[in-house]
């Protein structure tokens, strides 16, 4: 075969930018709140965060009740869970900042050790952000924004470690549609399963000793599940033959048995020891929440899922391969999460055997579909022996394949570390997982992990982030050797003088380009394949916004920048909520310049802006304030929040009349948005005002105008109404 350069398309695979369980990163609405509300009223409002109080709770009793379960392989419980109905909206605190609203609710279980919850409704808009965090700002989660909106609405958290929890949600004025944010689930730690106590386990060894040295590439499929914020499991990505990335998950059935498990769970990527035996952990932010079930079995104890997600490129995940060869030769590994500890390894040396376990068959299963690890080879670290977590992770064989997931043990009462040459594995073997008892997508892999109807034995995993950058390629490999292997790298070039022979499957895969030398060749009767990647496989900056502050002062133009976005698309509204400007285009060179309407009157503008490229999407509000009408119009103090609800009509009250200090206006609207006030002379002039208010009740600052007759008036989009009062002095 001649001299070729290859220039094909492949789909990406990896998600890119700053998207993680994703969520976006950024400081809370909160941590500026003085700096947005001066007024001394205010502040003492703000400082009132409600408090959500969950039942007593004994650790120590729980503990004990779970000991023998936990003692046993299966799910890892760690926490109790209370029912709840929260809705941040309701029972929270609302603020209305400059361009929009804060809702903030605290949660408090007294001797918690974590704390997580389950929002059952979730649902928000562009530009709305979500942020938890300990009642410290020690641990901080979020931003989550309209790209963590799940078809289902459901959104598992990952734990913070403390026994208060604030949850904080920002909903710009004007949104797309109105946000839910309804907690249906508290979850109290009462084992700490916290980074500090995350310590080795004594006869368990970290996968970044020397025994894991060999497996650094497949330990990145490996994640650690935290099961509707109680319990623990393992579980690892898995390939499929099309080769595109399809984020599917593999698993114990009894680890996620159904649907609702799989929505509320969150997959922790990377959760390891930086070094052998070590204490400090590589990532515990490396998320993704949600997943769907695609199809389980009882009969061989899997479950195999789709993330809700793609991991991001940061993640360096791994789509590990499989082998559905029943008879496996000697040496294998399993890679997994003890307990709620960092990832383990353990090795094998003999080849895996059919179980006869009594304790299996008493729990109705077939010993037929189980491969069983009769005895943990002691190795230089340790044993590594499964225990409860690790449920659902893959047993490796000789060729870095998955041939099952763990199931449990072979006998009911095992020792442990104490006796770690005692212990037992048991696995369902994917062989019997693939289709031997079902006829239909939903109990069976077969659907799944061949969608192009191959029927291949084996496939070699995917790892369409590696950091590698070249792979030359100059081999010449036998048939058997060389059926289904794949070359992949997705930072560089591949090379290859290679002759592929009669009855080979070879699939090339890079980034740059693949060269085909003059002596490559393939044989008659085998497979080739060469395709180029993306390579926006690789982590890219985030979109980001350079120089911006919470309100700008303007006249009639404003330009920012912004960076890593494509486009961009705008709007603008008065302060009464009248829509005056809708455009959208191209940014060229980083940089958008926005033309407003000339000759208004309000004092300030209200701009919705949302950026976006190929692969991320963020947006915001920002305040356009003009100099000259700041100038001629002197703002209310205070414009104290008493309630947020929806209203039925349109109209308004204002009292006491007269009035010495305050005013209070309660509003009653259809179709209810953000307003504004506006406080007039009886010759027309706007004294004083308060804009993008989402009040239904508030309170106005009059202390300081003179004596007289004035008219109060509310500007909700094209419709206003107006009332007269009279400010009396003291």
């Amino acid at each position: 075969m001649s001299h070729k350069i290859i220039y094909l398309f492949l789909l990406l695979f990896c998600a890119i930018g700053a998207k993680a369980q994703l969520s976006q990163g950024g400081i809370p609405y909160s941590a500026h709140l003085f700096d947005y509300l001066k007024n001394p009223i205010k502040e003492k409002t703000i400082s009132k965060v409600p408090f959500v109080r969950m039942p007593i709770v004994n650790n120590a009793q729980l503990a004990e009740k779970y000991a023998e379960a936990n003692n046993n392989d299966g799910v890892f419980t760690f926490a109790t869970s209370f029912e709840c109905n929260i809705d941040i909206k309701k029972r929270g605190v609302a603020d209305s900042l400059r361009s929009g609203i804060l809702y903030r609710c605290a949660i408090e279980s007294p001797t918690a050790y974590s704390l997580s919850v389950i929002f059952d409704k979730f649902r928000i808009p562009d530009g709305a952000k979500l942020f938890l965090y300990d009642d410290n700002y020690k641990q901080l989660l979020g931003a989550y924004t309209s790209n963590n909106n799940k078809p289902y609405k459901t959104f598992a958290i990952a734990p913070i470690f403390a026994e208060k929890v604030v949850i904080e949600y920002f909903e710009p004025y004007f949104p797309t549609f109105i946000g839910e944010v309804h907690i249906g689930r508290v979850c109290h730690g009462f084992i700490d399963i916290s980074e500090q106590n995350s310590k080795s386990i004594l006869c368990e060894v970290d996968i970044n000793c020397s025994e894991g040295a060999s497996w650094q590439t497949e330990k990145h499929a490996v994640c650690r599940i935290l099961r509707n914020g109680t319990g623990l499991c393992s579980g690892s990505l898995i390939n499929n033959t099309s080769f595109d990335g399809a984020p599917y998950f593999l698993t114990a059935c009894h680890c996620v048995p159904v649907n609702y498990d799989a929505t509320n769970c969150v997959f922790y990527f990377n959760y390891e020891h930086t070094t052998c035996e070590g204490t400090v952990i590589a990532h515990i932010s490396q998320t993704i929440s949600g997943a769907s079930l695609l199809t389980t079995s009882y009969s061989t104890d899997f479950s195999l899922l789709e993330l809700s997600e793609m991991p991001n490129a940061t993640y360096a995940p791994f789509w590990a391969g499989w082998d559905r060869n029943e008879e496996q030769g000697p040496g294998c590994v399993g890679i997994h999460h003890p307990l709620s500890h960092t990832k383990k390894i353990s090795t094998f040396d003999n080849a895996p055997i059919t179980a006869i376990c009594p304790y299996i068959q008493s729990a109705g299963h077939d010993d037929e579909d189980f491969y069983l690890v009769e005895k943990w080879k002691e190795t230089e670290h340790g044993y590594s022996i499964t225990k409860n977590g690790s449920s659902g992770s893959p047993l490796f064989n000789n060729k870095h394949r998955i041939i099952g997931q763990l199931l449990g043990r072979c006998t009911e009462n095992e020792p442990g570390c104490i006796a770690p040459e005692s212990n037992t594995a048991v696995y369902g073997k994917l062989s019997h997982s693939w289709d031997s008892y079902d006829i239909n997508a939903t109990t069976r892999l077969k659907d799944w992990l061949d969608p192009i109807n191959k029927n291949p034995m084996t496939l070699d995993g995917l790892n369409c982030c590696s950091n590698d950058a070249i792979l030359n390629v100059n081999i010449v490999h036998q048939p058997e050797s060389i059926s289904g292997l794949t070359y992949m790298h997705s930072r560089g070039y591949i090379k290859s003088a290679a002759t592929v022979l009669a009855g080979a499957k070879v699939s090339y895969m890079a980034s740059d380009y693949i060269e085909l030398l003059p002596s490559f060749n393939v044989e008659q009767g085998a497979e080739f394949k060469a395709e180029i990647m993306s390579t926006l496989c690789q982590t890219s900056a985030p979109i980001s916004l350079q120089n911006w502050a919470d309100e700008v002062t303007t006249e009639s133009t404003i330009e920012f920048n912004v960076v890593h976005a494509t486009r961009y698309d705008i709007q603008v509204y008065t302060a009464s909520g009248e829509k005056i400007l809708v455009t959208n285009d191209t940014i060229i060179d980083n940089n958008v310049i926005i033309k407003l309407p000339q000759q208004r009157t309000d004092s300030s503008y209200l701009m919705t802006i949302a950026f976006y490229n190929n692969h991320e999407r963020i947006s915001n509000s920002y305040i356009l304030t003009s100099a000259a009408s700041r100038n001629k119009t002197r703002r209310i103090a205070s414009c104290i929040n008493e309630e947020v609800s929806d209203a039925t009509t349109l109209d308004m009250t204002i009292s006491p009349n007269p009035a010495i200090d305050v005013l209070r206006v309660d509003v009653y609207a259809e179709n209810y948005t953000p307003y504004a006030i506006t406080i007039h002379d009886l010759k027309g002039n706007v004294v004083s005002s308060c804009s993008h208010v989402n009040a239904i009740s508030v309170n106005l600052n009059i202390g300081e105008l003179p004596a007289g007759e004035y008219i109060a008036q509310i500007s909700m989009g094209g419709r206003r109404v107006a009332k007269k009062f009279f400010k009396k002095d003291v």
